[in-house]
């Protein structure tokens, strides 16, 4: 994971659903299905939708821009060709479904479905919403939130002052925030490493082998877990309250707590300086 002050240069959007007719007014080249594709764009908005084709095709309403791919077949370059800088708009990209995309931009949203292959995605203070089932997301934000969905492999994300949520995970999940909240749901990990300073924490799912860590200074931790385990928690707070709801009359305790679940199963370590850690089954929903 990148550090976030080396990246300093961040709601999820509405994902489009796949059109396979052709776009007017679009480029298009050939493309394997693995390609690396990169775009970088300072104003725009960029959309990525997925398709079974070997092809990249490219459009924008941007006044005065066209789009210009350059490159070969496995490592391909989109540009705009127009005068000065574009400042609003959109750049829409059919890559193939398992494409390996690099996409920064300034202050323009990214939306990326359907990704079966891997994505680097960076921005300043724009929003990111990736959905699908990618093999590894890296994701740098400041300011914007990122929303991530389906049932990504491995993922890494950091933030400043966006919030992040995952939805689905399936292996592991590495994620950093200064004052944006993390919230994990339904995932099934193998290896959590979390850290905020001031951001809540918010996880609901299970966990395998590990290594499972979550870190805070002062914000908040929320952990949902199945109580059959095999799981052992160990929670250490400085100042923190440690709220444990897994008995029925709620246990509050200060600096150190161990809470096994089932027999065996790898160890998830909890630290916070003064934010407040409650941990228990999921809470029925009304």
């Amino acid at each position: 994971m990148k550090t976030l002050f080396a990246w300093w240069l961040a709601g999820a959007l509405p994902i489009p659903s796949v059109a396979l007719a052709p776009t007017p007014g679009a480029v298009v080249e050939s493309a394997a299905k693995d390609a690396r594709i990169s775009v970088e764009v300072v104003g725009l908005d960029v959309e990525v939708r997925t398709w079974a084709h070997g092809k990249l095709e490219v459009s924008t309403d941007a006044p005065g821009f066209v789009p210009v791919i350059s490159g070969t077949r496995r490592r391909l370059r989109v540009s705009l060709d127009g005068v000065g800088l574009p400042t609003t708009g959109t750049l829409v990209l059919r890559v193939p479904q398992h494409a390996e995309l690099r996409i920064e931009t300034v202050n323009g949203d990214v939306a990326v479905h359907d990704l079966r292959g891997e994505a680097e995605i960076a921005t300043v203070s724009g929003r990111v919403a990736v959905d699908g089932s990618a093999e590894q997301l890296e994701i740098v934000a400041i300011d914007g939130s990122v929303d991530i969905s389906g049932a990504p492999e491995r993922v890494e994300v950091s933030t400043v002052s966006g919030a992040i949520t995952i939805a689905g995970a399936r292996e592991e999940v590495d994620a950093e925030s200064i004052s944006g909240a993390i919230t994990l749901r339904d995932v099934a990990l193998g290896r959590l490493d979390l850290t905020s300073v001031t951001g809540a924490i918010a996880i609901a799912g299970s966990f395998g082998d590990g290594p499972l860590r979550v870190d805070t200074h002062s914000g908040s931790i929320d952990l949902a877990l199945p109580s059959r385990g095999p799981l052992e928690i160990v929670v250490d707070t400085f100042s923190g309250e440690i709220v444990d709801r897994f008995d029925a009359a709620e246990l509050r305790a200060h600096g150190t707590h161990r809470r096994a679940l089932g027999r065996g199963g790898a160890t998830l370590r909890v630290n916070s300086f003064s934010g407040g850690v409650t941990i228990g089954p999921p809470r029925a929903t009304k």
